[in-house]
């Protein structure tokens, strides 16, 4: 299945919300963005499961984001990055049973978006580290970890 196959298979199968609605800190009643773009509302699928904020395709790439307005421990990135791969597998199982996935591959991205108004520089190395060690783990599995600045995000 092609990339734009799959987008396709979502925007029959999965809702839309505003991205400034998929990057809200519950605890606070804030968005990290304050954007009314429509974006892919990945909650619906996940249920309980720990797993991304939204998914986006773009430039032949599958990018999944989490947005964070606060800390995230190692835990919380490995569950992000482990439970969303499985909801996007599971999902694409239950709509097309002939699809296959192949791994390596060079098309799956996790996306960290933070807010850099409030993550201090010592955090923010914390998880820098963080990101070079699950690149390691998840090679192959993932063709980018990155870090974002709220500030600097743009679907």
């Amino acid at each position: 299945m092609r990339i734009n196959e799959i987008e396709q298979l979502f925007e029959k199968t999965v809702s839309k919300i505003k991205l400034k609605e998929a990057s809200i800190d519950s605890a606070n009643s804030t968005s990290l963005i304050d954007s009314e773009e429509l974006v892919f509302n990945y909650d619906s699928l996940k249920g309980a499961i720990k797993s991304s904020d939204t998914i986006f395709f773009k430039e032949n790439k599958i990018i999944f984001v989490e947005f964070k307005n606060g800390n995230i421990k190692l835990i919380d990135f490995r569950l992000k990055a482990t439970e969303g791969l499985m909801t996007f597998i599971k999902h694409l199982k239950k709509e097309d049973q002939s699809l296959n996935i192949c791994f390596p591959n060079n098309f799956l991205e996790i996306h960290y978006v933070y807010n850099d108004a409030r993550t201090p520089s010592t955090k923010l190395e914390e998880f820098n580290k963080i990101i070079r060690l699950l690149e390691k783990e998840y090679l192959g599995t993932y063709s980018k970890l990155k870090l974002v600045k709220a500030s600097d995000f743009k679907i």
